[in-house]
């Protein structure tokens, strides 16, 4: 492991001045994460709305989580959420719902058979046989209607991704402005990465807190008790108000012990190389686990537990915890190719955990078989986490 070590630590320094987006654009969406956690919220209200306390009530967290993190990407990147949590009730420049709500399954399927058939693609490739790939034809023609309508209403004001794309997109490798196509291949590789990373780190911060309950009522006696008309609590107020230094330190910890990406793999160049006395030659791809070095004793002591204190400021409230070596952190990656929407997933992560357990405390369910699989991203074995759910007051 000392490669890999060595890689990450250099990696981690180039970091240290490297900012990708700035908090005063994420507050900027900050609506539009309230909008679909507000959602959330309401909906596991009206499921534990007149319940008697020994109710039992239970709903899928992992498809909730899923589906909120699909409707802030949707309502970021198109303007519009896909009804994963509130159904919809409009149509949308007279495309039917049934077309919109397939976009995230149609996107999902279509980058799996993509991720599928790369090695065979790269092959017949090199026989001089292209294998082309499209999305379906009805995907292609919502969202062609929706560059249209756009291009047409010059006074558009909504700062999504997609308009940016409409503006000032161009194709790779050349200046011309993207296409309908161009636009759809990134905002399909956006929704994943946006959303799978998001949900599924904080799935597995919900399985921690559950599973460790003194953890779990040190979370929630550290934060404010919320009603259902309370205001959804904003990404500027749960960043730097103290009462949710705690939710942070859990947070980090999760990243720690569950990064959603398990390894980092760069390709070598043309000529040989060295790495930590090694010889590697041309064209050879080099990967660094985050999973390994996180769970390294000698940089994370008691790595396998669960320890949020290891994350807090002073010695005192570590309580006994060790401070953590950042050199040896990576849940974002690092350097010049590390996450550009890190903000944007801090602002969800936060504002969902914080919003959910001001007003809900969780249960697991009984005889519930958790296991973790490795996909494009870390993910619960069969997508689903059922949990008990509470009001808290």
């Amino acid at each position: 492991m000392p490669s890999a070590t060595l890689w990450l630590q250099t990696l981690w320094r180039r970091n240290q001045a490297c900012e990708r987006h700035s908090w005063d654009y994420v507050d900027e969406q900050g609506h539009l994460f309230e909008k679909c956690i507000g959602d959330l919220i309401a909906k596991n209200y009206q499921l534990t709305k007149g319940k008697a306390k020994t109710d039992v009530v239970v709903t899928d967290l992992m498809m909730d989580l899923h589906g909120v993190a699909l409707d802030i990407m949707g309502e970021c990147s198109f303007g519009r959420g896909f009804g994963q949590t509130p159904p919809l009730k409009e149509e949308y420049l007279g495309m039917e719902d049934r077309i919109w709500l397939q976009i995230p399954h149609s996107i999902f399927h279509g980058l799996t058979r993509r991720y599928k058939m790369v090695y065979v693609k790269r092959w017949l490739r090199g026989l001089g046989i292209k294998l082309c790939f499209d999305w379906p034809a009805d995907m292609i023609q919502a969202i062609d209607a929706i560059v249209k309508e756009r291009s047409y209403c010059k006074d558009y004001s909504q700062p999504d991704l997609l308009q940016h794309f409409i503006d000032s997109g161009t194709r790779p490798g050349s200046s011309a402005p993207m296409n309908t196509r161009d636009i759809i291949d990134q905002l399909s590789e956006i929704l994943l990465a946006g959303s799978e990373t998001t949900s599924g780190t904080i799935a597995c911060l919900f399985l921690e807190l559950l599973h460790i309950p003194e953890k779990k009522t040190k979370l929630l006696d550290s934060l404010p008790v919320l009603t259902a008309t309370d205001p959804i609590i904003n990404s500027k107020t749960v960043r730097t108000e103290p009462e949710f230094r705690y939710l942070d330190a859990c947070i980090k910890e999760t990243l720690r012990l569950h990064p959603i990406a398990s390894e980092m793999g760069r390709k070598t160049g043309k000529d040989w190389c060295e790495l930590a006395g090694y010889s590697i030659p041309p064209g050879t791809v080099v990967s660094a686990s985050y999973r390994h070095l996180h769970r390294n004793p000698e940089f994370s002591p008691k790595p396998l537990k669960f320890w949020p204190e290891r994350w807090l400021e002073n010695e005192k409230a570590r309580d006994g915890a060790p401070e953590p070596d950042m050199s040896a952190y990576y849940p974002f990656s690092a350097g010049k190719h590390s996450c550009i929407g890190i903000k944007c997933a801090w602002a969800e992560m936060r504002m969902v955990a914080a919003n959910v357990f001001s007003r809900f405390d969780l249960e697991d369910t009984r005889n519930l078989h958790i296991d973790f699989r490795q996909y494009i991203t870390m993910q619960l074995e069969n997508g689903s986490h059922k949990v008990v759910v509470k009001q808290r007051i």
